[in-house]
């Protein structure tokens, strides 16, 4: 039978919220996305309709291809290098892409001569920035006309690198972080000098060193993990000297669960050194078990260290979030069908759960692992404006953006395939139920099953990159944002004359970590919900119902718009009853944004 859930119309407070948690209080937002709606390259489109629609208004600054990095050297000839651009492109096209990319990203970096400015014994050096092309992209991405309602447009710059952008550690750290100052001045400080609508609040210092593709320290590996201490206390620094009130943390731990190194010990050296910390960052992608309930048990690890170590007002934001993080064409539709569109949504509910203050997903865009794709509609007549995977975003911010009072849950549906949570507007007229009836995919995640495709799910057609023109040839304004090609930049550090090894990977506890146990046998056919303790004062109600589910249409990002009940008679026993029984359109991986419109 289907699975019976019982909320109650009674506000949910911090001594009182039934099954759940805790009670999430309105202005709560976790549809942080990585990426920036304006097109990062030729082939790629601007989705400024989609971001602003589905309320992405927080980025990250990571893997802008060039755009707001350091000294990124971005090499597709490394031995090891893991391509994250060509897997959408026809085979015939792979070669042209990673010869024109490593030409196109290296002239959009902010620090184009790295190999001498942070040489170890560099005098007389004098830094040459590139500052238009960074300028023009957060100018853009943060000024986006779709944006609406009352949330803040910011992003989170991370100092740093993008992948295969290098590994060595920085080597002149006092030149580095006299870049990181001259950052935060302009983009801090002198924002409106240069036309940026809000100032940049949030920095991040480095990504995922513990795996060692960004952190290397060749012949002195054993030092890798203390010299980042020591990086970070001077970049750190750097920015709190120059802007005291903009926020920094470290460093997009890849895998924080049981990383003694990048978790306990660097919150140790930061608390025995007097440094800085508003945030802590790290990442989670669902490669280990597919489960979404996973992060209680990361973000608990994280949330405890810090409190236990003197920093209970430091916020954990995830970088990076996504149910895997192998590239191919298969995961790139995976990612955007429904079984990623149901874990999207069980992990946003989960996550706010759990205590986490932003999450951004990886990535937002229509780059490789992006929510957008270049499908053509079931008829064949022009494109889909959405996918699944985006709908769940839309869905979550259409009920974020009412919640004014979270409500009761009293039914744990842990052990089902069913995340829920609900919440009434601030007049008490409204009250809005998210779901997502999820069955785990552990199957389906990890390297070993990088190219396997759901059951049901045919490849959709993706945007890749257009090399067709040469990057000294492409249209400046659009991609440089000035009318001359910058120089391609000077930032190669090599070791013995060769490529940087890559560092050394830390050790964690992600193999602890287990899919939950659940009894998918009747969420797989649906659900019935009942509201309970309706106000007095309301006595008819209409009940809508906007659906996600394999079939559904890719036209819009609002989903089926179901009208389930119009204009019934409330009872006497104050009772709202919602049943969706129905195991196409309410069975496994599907979602719903359950609407009570009270009168």
């Amino acid at each position: 039978m289907p699975v019976q859930i019982s909320f109650s119309a009674k506000t949910s407070t911090a001594s009182a919220h039934g099954v759940e948690q805790r009670a999430v209080p309105g202005g709560t937002y976790l549809n942080q996305l990585n990426g920036t709606p304006v097109s990062l390259s030729p082939g790629l489109p601007d989705l400024e309709d989609q971001f602003g629609q589905i309320g992405a208004v927080d980025l990250r600054a990571h893997d802008w291809y060039g755009v707001a990095d350091i000294d990124t050297d971005y090499d597709t000839t490394y031995s090891d290098f893991l391509d994250q651009i060509t897997n959408n492109a026809p085979a015939d096209k792979v070669a042209a892409i990673k010869t024109f990319t490593m030409d196109f990203f290296n002239r959009r970096t902010i620090l184009l001569n790295a190999a001498e400015y942070l040489a170890e014994n560099a005098q007389n050096v004098e830094p040459q920035f590139n500052w238009v092309t960074t300028d023009a992209y957060l100018k853009r991405t943060l000024a986006n006309q779709y944006y609406k309602g009352t949330q803040k447009p910011n992003v989170l710059f991370r100092i740093g690198r993008m992948i295969n952008g290098g590994r060595g550690v920085p080597r002149n750290i006092t030149n580095y972080c006299n870049v990181v100052r001259e950052i935060v001045d302009r983009y801090t400080n002198n924002y409106q000098s240069i036309g940026l609508p809000v100032p940049i609040t949030n920095y991040e210092i480095w990504n995922e060193p513990d795996l060692g593709l960004f952190w290397s320290t060749p012949g002195s590996e054993d030092t890798s993990v203390t010299q980042f201490y020591a990086f970070y206390k001077a970049v750190a620094s750097t920015i709190k000297a120059a802007a005291s009130t903009a926020l920094v943390g470290p460093c997009g731990t890849a895998n924080a669960f049981g990383n003694k190194d990048y978790v306990d010990n660097l919150i140790d050296y930061i608390k025995a050194n007097s440094l800085p910390l508003d945030f802590y960052s790290y990442h989670f992608y669902a490669d280990q078990t597919g489960d979404s309930k996973n992060i209680f048990q990361i973000q608990k690890y994280v949330r405890d260290t810090l409190n236990s170590k003197g920093f209970p007002n430091a916020k954990t934001y995830i970088s990076e979030w996504n149910l895997t993080a192998y590239a191919s064409k298969v995961n790139n539709t995976k990612l955007q069908s429904v079984v990623n569109a149901a874990f999207i949504v069980s992990f946003l509910i989960d996550a706010e759960q759990a205590g986490v203050d932003k999450a951004y997903y990886y990535r937002g865009d229509g780059a490789e692992f992006g929510l957008f794709n270049d499908q053509n509609t079931n008829n064949g007549v022009g494109k889909n404006f959405a996918t699944y995977a985006a709908q769940a975003f839309w869905l979550y911010n259409a009920f974020a953006a009412q919640r004014a009072l979270p409500i009761v849950k009293n039914t744990n549906t842990d052990k089902t395939g069913i995340t829920a949570t609900g919440a009434k507007n601030q007049a008490g007229n409204q009250i809005q139920i998210l779901l997502a009836n999820y069955k785990v995919a552990s199957d389906l995640v990890g390297n070993d099953n990088r190219d396997k495709l759901p059951g049901g799910v045919s490849l959709y057609g993706q945007f890749y990159i257009d090399s067709n023109i040469a990057a000294q040839s492409i249209d400046a304004n659009r991609w440089y944002g000035t009318t001359l090609v910058p120089p391609r930049n000077n930032n190669k550090f090599t070791y013995n004359g060769g490529e940087i090894p890559r560092g050394p990977f830390s050790s964690n506890q992600n193999n602890q970590l287990a899919a939950d146990s659940a009894d998918y046998s009747n969420s797989s056919s649906g659900y019935t919900i009942t509201v309970t303790d309706i106000p007095a004062g309301f006595t008819k109600y209409t009940v809508t119902v906007r659906k996600v589910f394999q079939g559904s249409q890719l036209a819009s990002l609002d989903g089926e718009t179901i009208v389930h009940t119009a204009s019934e008679t409330i009872p006497a026993n104050r009772q709202v009853v919602v049943k969706d029984n129905d195991p196409v359109s309410a069975g496994n991986n599907t979602l719903a944004l359950i609407t009570i419109d009270l009168a």
